[in-house]
């Protein structure tokens, strides 16, 4: 089985600003919680396989999941960047609305929250119905 997963995580950073008062102008640090969305898959390494693998997307860009643990009520993955050599583990537990909540460590990023959805789907979704593929070939469309 192949689960899609979607979720945001947070991270709170020091942000510059701008700040304004009766002698001018002035430079302001404050915390802001950044939030960011990611996207992605895991499953079975390959047919019969009990090691799972996956890759995901977010505004960082793309990345691969290895080391996933998942069970009833536990997630955890390591997420390494594409391109990058650091790390980042992630730890989800399963809360009783179905809600993915954990938290993200590495080197880069510091520590933070994150919180997922899973999608349980069948392989066949990833791939095109045959039926319209032939059609298109017939008729010879790109659409």
């Amino acid at each position: 089985m192949i689960n899609l997963i979607q979720g945001f995580f947070f991270l709170e950073r020091p942000m510059l600003d701008v700040g304004y008062d009766s002698t001018g102008a002035r430079a302001l640090i404050h915390n802001e919680m950044l939030r960011t969305m990611f996207s992605g898959m895991f499953g079975p390494e390959h047919e019969g396989s009990e090691i799972l693998v996956g890759r995901m997307t977010d505004h960082y860009g793309e990345s691969t999941l290895r080391g996933i643990l998942y069970e009833d009520d536990v997630l955890n993955f390591v997420k390494l960047y594409d391109g990058r050599y650091d790390h980042i583990d992630y730890q989800f537990k399963k809360d009783a609305g179905g809600i993915w909540r954990g938290t993200f460590t590495g080197k880069a990023t510091g520590t933070g929250q994150a919180n997922c959805v899973l999608t349980p789907i069948l392989e066949d979704f990833l791939l095109p119905k045959v039926e319209q593929l032939k059609k298109r070939c017939r008729s010879g469309s790109r659409r």
